[in-house]
């Protein structure tokens, strides 16, 4: 948008498009998954889960009671 008025571009992917689930859920799977399973979770103790759905997710963590 420039002074207001709408300029149409060829890069990207428009909001609500066909491809933004797919590039959402591509990114979800390959880096925010990976980041928690590789990274995050051998810092915690106890039980944690990412949950995942479509292009949403939800952390997920149980301390362990000993």
């Amino acid at each position: 948008m420039n002074n207001y008025e709408f300029e149409e571009t060829e890069e990207g992917s428009g909001q609500g498009s066909v491809c933004s689930p797919v590039i959402s859920c591509i990114y979800m799977h390959y880096v925010l998954v990976w980041w928690f399973k590789e990274v995050i979770t051998p810092k915690l103790k106890g039980y944690a889960g990412l949950v995942v759905y479509a292009d949403d997710c939800a952390p997920r963590r149980r301390k362990l009671v000993t």
